[in-house]
């Protein structure tokens, strides 16, 4: 038992306990508070990433400081109260515990094995509170270090960046002089190379993009206008401040960091009607309330604190990934009996026409002028817009098929692969989706004549940035190969009545956008700007073009840009000028529009195929919003290399795509994308031929096409049979290794079914080999996992299996009774096995065929 002398914690005054429990409020300070003031003062751009308000601040200050350590504290002594050897063994355990925690952030610093820092972690955490106890010297010390536990959040309030998120008024008065009553829409597209609009003339193209033609005809066309950034986060506030962002630290294009922007210039004279995507730079954005704002801020602080507390390994397998978004670390990390709601599969490119339409919508012609500004996705990838409008993929996934990786950690998003075929067919998917652009501009430009804005109005259409296309090159990171591709966008300014179109080969840069703007309103301002009016000829044009990459390195080109007329000259070679052109691609283009008798035939090709979605071309509704023009599939079976071969793709007796196979995630496929007009109302024949070259004369040779999976009862023994392409017959057996999940919603409009879930082989750590989905007993489609979910990763810790995620979309014409439908989805491994995936929920849309939750 300890006794009076030993046990300092034992002694009759409660004086001395509250001492000794001040050190709790000491560790406490440096273990925990200090490191997170650290890293916010380093990344402020955190806390306006939540909307976190002076008072949000202060509270969090409060709860760190006081409110985290003073729960403990309350603890200690209550329980010293009535049990005084509890109160003093708690206290030391407390301590303890914070000991470890403060050598855990030291030694993991150092080239350590991880057992290795946590048993010294652990050992500092069961000796300092015998060290403690023993030795006065220990407590004297601490409590010399109390006046840290104000110090640290008083210094953490006084800094400069925080201080600009406390006070924001403070940091310079805001002085603008505009009384303009001109209404104003500015539209900010995004990945929106100038290359894509120009014919051999230079020129906008006007049979492919006849409504920006159009509007260049009656506005200042600035031909020669290039992007000053390469990533969105830093272009869009350059557009709008007119400077050049600060690239010293990664900064969220928020308003405290920006607040002279284009909204805050005109908010006392314009109404603002503001549709940012990314970016926070409307003054007058709603806030989040405070009862969801602040237990989001404390939650995400605890994600980052955990990040800074483990070695980097332990970090990566068991915590949510904090360098993707700002925000909301654990939304896509929840367990799969949480993971039942359709926002699990939000992407951010969804609805993007929807929106830019509902933006047209949402301008009037009202007694006080407006702003009306749209930071629009198009024509952004992923690509799967027709010229008309019509959807023609059967995947949302994200990612871009030709890069080297999808978009998931750890892989480079951007890069093309050595495969010129492949990047040649994003770049038409790109046009194609550029001329889809250009009819909803021609919307925008009948609704402002409708609504009898469109002459009094200044009109400013551009991009962010461009994008390239050019295999074994960057698609976005600026390179010395692809700058002009990156660098040149559009930049359309139509003033108030103007009725003249100008021309001009000035060099303009982003930066000189906002500048331009404020001639053309009349707006005076004592605001630094980095650029200046496009239109003031006093200006002299700079003598070089600047462009910065994200992490703010510099490239400097010549003014005139020369090398884009490089770009354009290979655009041209590829596609021509002419909208057929842009289908007559690949391998014996003088094959396309030919009928299948005007060719000769061989005989019959080794090849064996498989369509994806063939079951789509059985009835077609060419007035759905879906198409699916884009035919592709995989080669099942060759008896020699299948690599290169080439292919010609015929609907209903009409040749009008060739490709060449190639491999993309380990697979020999094929795809093409074939005019909108190939098609016809309901039932439509879908060949694929291989092509022969002999001498001058081309021929063709039948392929064989697989039938599609189908499944069957084996009255036997009672099991579910899958019947592969091939004719293979595999067992569908209950398969802890081989599981997942599926779940299914209408669109948001109401025009599609989508299906997404997750599914992969757990045992052996493999992707699937397929997800196959069945709609009454019917084959709907096969496709595969190439989504990434970060729930999968933390779950099993394992990096070959982040990818599983799958989500397709179907027209809901193929579902004749929802309420009556019932579909089945099944797993199929890499080394032959078969499971049902699991369905934890539905929107209430399909009958489901239930199964019972996995636990991951």
């Amino acid at each position: 038992m300890l006794s009076q002398r030993d046990d300092p914690e034992r002694g009759k005054s409660e004086t001395g306990i509250r001492v000794q429990v001040s050190h709790l409020f000491v560790l406490s300070a440096f273990a925990t508070a200090q490191p997170i003031y650290s890293i916010l003062t380093r990344h402020p751009e955190f806390l306006p990433a939540h909307q976190s308000e002076i008072g949000d601040i202060f509270l969090m200050t409060v709860t760190l400081s006081l409110l985290l350590p003073g729960w403990g504290a309350i603890l200690i002594l209550g329980l010293h109260k009535f049990h005084a050897r509890s109160g003093f063994l708690s206290h030391l355990g407390l301590l303890g515990l914070l000991i470890s925690v403060l050598s855990l952030q030291i030694l993991k610093n150092l080239p350590l094995a991880d057992v290795l820092i946590l048993g010294l972690s652990v050992l500092s955490g069961v000796c300092f509170p015998l060290f403690y106890r023993r030795y006065p010297l220990a407590r004297t010390y601490l409590s010399y270090l109390l006046p840290g536990v104000i110090l640290f959040p008083v210094l953490f309030i006084l800094d400069s960046e925080i201080q600009k998120l406390i006070f924001p008024d403070a940091t310079e008065e805001i002085k603008v002089k505009a009384e303009s009553r001109t209404p104003i829409i500015m539209v900010i597209f995004d990945e929106f190379p100038l290359i894509s609009l120009l014919n051999r003339e230079r020129k906008i193209d006007s049979q492919l993009f006849p409504n920006l033609a159009a509007l260049a005809k009656n506005s200042y066309w600035f031909r020669n206008a290039t992007s000053s950034n390469e990533g969105t986060l830093f272009s869009i506030p350059t557009i709008l401040t007119g400077t050049t962002p600060n690239h010293s630290h990664s900064s969220l294009p928020v308003f405290q960091e920006y607040p002279r922007n284009l909204f805050s210039l005109v908010l006392n004279s314009h109404d603002l009607n503001i549709w940012e995507n990314v970016t926070q730079l409307n003054p007058k954005r709603t806030p989040t309330p405070f009862g969801q704002r602040f237990p989001l801020l404390i939650h995400d602080l605890s994600v980052v604190y955990l990040h800074l507390l483990f070695p980097p390994s332990w970090a990566q397998r068991w915590l949510p990934s904090v360098t993707q978004t700002w925000t909301s670390f654990t939304s896509q990390d929840l367990s799969v009996y949480r993971r039942q709601s359709w926002k699990d599969f939000q992407v951010d490119w969804s609805q993007r026409a929807t929106k830019f339409r509902m933006f047209v919508d949402s301008i009037r012609d009202g007694e006080q002028p407006t702003l009306n500004f749209l930071h629009s996705m198009l024509p952004h990838a992923s690509w799967k817009y027709l010229p008309s409008g019509k959807r023609y993929t059967l995947s949302e996934k994200p990612d871009i098929p030709g890069v080297v990786g999808t978009n998931s950690q750890g892989r480079n998003v951007n890069q093309w692969l050595n495969d010129p075929w492949v990047v040649t067919q994003s770049y038409q998917r790109h046009l194609l989706q550029v001329m889809f652009l250009d009819r909803l501009v021609g919307e925008l430009l009948i609704h402002l004549h409708q609504e009898g804005l469109y002459d009094s109005s200044l009109l400013v259409l551009t991009a962010d940035h461009g994008a390239s296309f050019r295999s074994g090159d960057s698609r976005r990171e600026v390179t010395n190969s692809n700058y002009m591709d990156i660098m040149s966008i559009p930049l359309i300014i139509k003033a108030p009545h103007q009725k003249i179109g100008v021309l001009s080969d000035r060099n303009v840069e982003t930066t000189d956008i906002l500048p331009t703007m404020m001639e053309i309103l009349e707006i005076t301002t004592d605001w630094p700007l980095n650029g200046n009016s496009a239109l003031a000829r006093s200006n002299p044009e700079r003598l070089e073009k600047t462009i910065y990459n994200d992490s703010g390195k510099q490239f400097t080109f010549d003014p005139r840009l020369e090398a884009r007329w490089e770009s354009l000259d290979r655009k041209l070679e590829l596609f021509g000028t002419a909208e057929q052109g842009l289908y007559r691609i690949g391998p014996h283009r003088e094959l396309v529009g030919k009928r299948e008798d005007e060719v000769k035939f061989l005989g019959t090709s080794d090849l064996t195929l498989q369509i994806n979605g063939s079951q789509f071309f059985r009835n077609i509704d060419l007035e759905s919003s879906f198409l699916l023009a884009r035919i592709g599939g995989r080669v099942v079976r060759s008896s020699s290399p299948a690599i290169g071969r080439t292919l010609a793709i015929s609907v209903n007796g009409t040749l009008s795509a060739v490709t060449w196979t190639t491999v993309l995630d380990n697979e020999i496929v094929f795809s093409a994308v074939v005019p909108e007009k190939s098609f016809r109302n309901g039932r439509n024949q879908v060949q694929i031929f291989e092509t022969r070259s002999t001498g001058s004369r081309i021929s063709l040779l039948s392929t064989k096409i697989v039938d599609s999976f189908s499944y069957q009862l084996d009255t036997s023994n009672d099991e579910t049979l899958l019947i592969t392409p091939e004719g293979g017959e595999i067992p569908v057996r209950k398969d802890p290794g081989l599981t997942g999940w599926v779940v299914s919603r209408r669109s948001p409009g109401q025009s599609r079914i989508m299906i997404g879930g997750w599914g992969a082989d757990v045992e052996n750590f493999l992707l699937a080999q397929a997800i196959v989905i069945f709609q009454d007993g019917k084959f709907l489609h096969s496709g595969r996992t190439e989504r990434h979910r970060d729930d999968v990763l933390n779950s099993y810790g394992r990096t070959e299996i982040s990818n599983s995620g799958f989500l397709f979309e179907f027209p809901i014409n193929n579902f004749f009774n929802l309420q009556s439908t019932e579909i089945r989805v099944f797993i199929l491994s890499q080394d032959g096995r078969a499971s049902e995936l699991n369905y934890p929920g539905s929107k209430d849309t399909i009958n489901w065929h239930f199964q019972p939750r996995p636990k991951l």
